[in-house]
């Protein structure tokens, strides 16, 4: 199973694009029978912007989920209604976790997502993928909350993705002040260089609406 993302960009009143949104995960949760989560993300992404995440069976699932929605009248309505408030074209993304598969289940709502990417230097993705995962065990033994590793499988090659979550934005607050206190994963940062694509990192933030 790999986890599919579809980012959404959006602009107009706050409500009525969240009360938009929201009718979207509904439907299409119902459609599929699984559930679907959406988010919204708060920092490092425009303002404004939603993904929407689910697991799948890899391309195979992803193509079973389009063939239950192409002749969904209802949903082309929801996507028409919602045209007027898109600021550009969605992006869908796909990753696999790299610590085995995800028994954890979806998070509920409210829970807050910190989403930390980077993109491995060529001939280094052993070393990296090592790393990562060490750093992603000591995040967890610092905050008690669980950390995802995953990667891409398309667009930019290489790129890792952290994703830590909490159970609200307090305690997510507390986390994020309880690593950058430690000294040894401080010092675990330092051991990453070489192993990253110079100005690769990024950090977001989401909180799942739904």
């Amino acid at each position: 199973m790999a986890t599919f993302t579809r980012i959404v960009y959006t602009s107009g009143p706050v409500a009525e694009v969240g009360a938009h949104m929201l009718a979207l995960r509904e439907h299409v949760s119902a459609r599929l029978g699984s559930e679907v989560a959406l988010w919204n993300v708060l920092f490092g992404e425009p303002v404004g912007t939603f993904a929407f995440t689910t697991r799948l069976d890899g391309i195979a699932g992803v193509q079973a989920m389009g063939a239950s929605l192409a002749d969904d009248a209802d949903f082309a309505a929801l996507v028409a209604k919602g045209a007027d408030w898109s600021t550009g074209a969605p992006v869908d993304q796909m990753r696999d976790s790299l610590k085995g598969e995800n028994t954890a289940g979806v998070p509920p709502v409210g829970s807050v997502a910190t989403v930390t990417t980077a993109v491995m230097n060529g001939g280094k993705y052993g070393a990296a993928v090592t790393w990562g995962l060490e750093v992603a065990a000591m995040v967890e033994k610092i905050t008690g909350m669980p950390v995802d590793l995953s990667m891409g499988s398309y667009g930019e090659m290489g790129q890792l993705a952290w994703i830590g979550g909490a159970a609200d934005a307090a305690t997510a607050d507390a986390a994020n002040a309880k690593i950058s206190a430690d000294a040894e994963y401080m010092a675990k940062l330092d051991g990453a260089d070489g192993l990253f694509v110079p100005g690769s990192a990024h950090r977001r933030l989401a909180i799942r609406m739904g």
